[in-house]
């Protein structure tokens, strides 16, 4: 490039020069994130009791917080299990403890959440065995127990097989359990590509046109990617309420392909990650992000969609009086029996942006309380009219935001590659492949919305 930028005129060097510094700058954005990342995916919120099942060999890890000596108090304690294929781990069970461990003073290496496998094995103390685990776990005051030994804030169990389960249900990765006040937070630490894997089947029918199921996979690597926080206990929620995540079980060959031939594949704006929102159906026009959040975002906008056969149109709803109010209630509204709803105003996508609601005192709701609140009356869009004080017909499926999942379905069968379907639902964005490095942290403020 020297050579033969040599001897050309100013202007010309100064834009080369400065189109290398904008590469540069956006190649800098990617610099955390790699195809080795990992992703934590909270399965459960569970109580302050659980038992823990893995069958085959593995191996476990606790905190810093947790002794060796407390590791061996908690394997000699363990219950007989009932069950005759799974044996329980005991202290006659062959464990494999790091002999360079003081058993008398807590680890000073502090494991890293994002990687269980590997930095999680550097921290002690910790035990392997050939024998399947049976194990009831306590959280109290933030602390894990198995009996009356401290394990520590964290436990996590790797298995050799490369899957664990929980509730019946086989992942892929890890699980890390977490104590909290509230009870223990399960979570399955797996790599970003596996993840998705569990995730694109359950969020497009996995024998849609493959077009469109490239483009859910590009679109929900980007959003898990947005909300990794390396200083949360975990990264993104297994519900429809960020992504629908089913481990294994989930996984089909239709969509594993669309993960496999997308690797890597992000949108981007600016030199970061875009905010890839996705939705079923948009009603036949996408909404703004903010007209919806009060977000802006320039590729987020509300705009006529393609035409599409969905079963989200025309669709009639009619609220349940005692819900609503109780619902209006739990917001800490103090109203009476709910006798119905009017709307005030409508966006620029035809959606309802201000609803008034007839009860003593009447309320006026708007914005993304709103939104919530007529999710959980069970409509399935905001873009409805009111057919009579509680009832009520409309379009679409979800909030409307971004990528309509039928619209992709039919620019697919329209002959749109997924490149071009992308580029329809999120204007002025890019695609970009992120780097095969090694994965460090990844840290992008936002929040999680599907």
């Amino acid at each position: 490039m020297r050579n033969l930028l040599h001897g050309a005129p100013f202007y010309e060097r100064l834009v080369t020069v400065i189109w290398r510094m904008v590469l540069l700058c956006c190649l800098c954005q990617f610099a955390h994130v790699s195809l080795a990342a990992h992703v934590r995916v909270l399965l459960e919120q569970a109580g302050s009791q659980l038992t823990v099942a893995m069958i085959g060999s593995h191996r476990g890890y606790v905190d810093v917080d947790a002794r060796l000596v407390d590791m061996r108090a908690a394997m000699s304690n363990l219950p007989t299990s009932n069950q005759s294929d799974i044996t329980t781990l005991s202290a006659s069970a062959p464990i494999s403890l790091p002999p360079h461990t003081d058993p008398t003073q807590p680890t000073t290496q502090q494991p890293t959440a994002n990687d269980a496998t590997n930095a999680l094995a550097q921290a002690a103390p910790r035990f392997t065995t050939a024998f399947s685990l049976d194990w009831q776990l306590q959280a109290h005051a933030g602390y894990l127990y198995s009996e009356t030994a401290r394990l520590g804030r964290t436990l996590t169990l790797v298995s050799d097989s490369g899957m664990v389960y929980w509730q019946g249900q086989a992942y892929r990765g890890n699980l890390h359990l977490v104590a909290t006040f509230e009870g223990i937070l399960v979570i399955n630490v797996l790599p970003l590509e596996d993840y998705l894997r569990g995730v694109i089947a359950e969020e497009m029918f996995a024998n849609w046109h493959i077009e469109a199921l490239k483009a859910q996979a590009v679109a929900a690597r980007t959003y898990v990617l947005n909300t990794l926080d390396p200083h949360a206990p975990f990264d993104i929620c297994a519900t429809f309420e960020c992504q629908q995540y089913g481990g294994i079980t989930a996984e089909h060959p239709r969509s594993d392909a669309a993960v496999a031939a997308t690797q890597g594949m992000v949108v981007t704006y600016n030199g970061g990650f875009a905010r890839t929102y996705y939705h079923a159906d948009s009603g036949g026009y996408t909404a703004s992000s903010t007209e919806v959040w009060g977000e802006t975002a320039n590729y987020l906008i509300g705009t006529p969609d393609t035409v599409t056969t969905t079963p989200h149109r025309r669709w009639q709803h009619t609220i349940n009086a005692e819900q609503v109010t109780a619902s209006l209630q739990r917001y800490g509204y103090d109203v009476d029996t709910v006798q119905g709803l009017r709307i005030l105003e409508t966006s620029a996508s035809g959606r309802v942006s201000k609803l008034e609601v007839n009860a003593n005192p009447t309320i006026q709701l708007a914005g993304p309380q709103l939104h919530n609140l007529l999710r959980e009356w069970g409509f399935k869009s905001t873009k409805f009219t009111m057919t009579s004080a509680v009832s009520a017909t409309g379009d679409g499926w979800g909030h409307g935001v971004g990528m309509s999942q039928y619209g992709a379905k039919a620019l697919a069968e329209n002959d749109y590659t997924f490149q071009q379907i992308l580029m329809f639902y999120y204007p002025n964005t890019q695609l970009q492949i992120l780097p095969d490095t090694t994965y460090a942290t990844a840290h992008t403020a936002t929040q999680s919305r599907h």
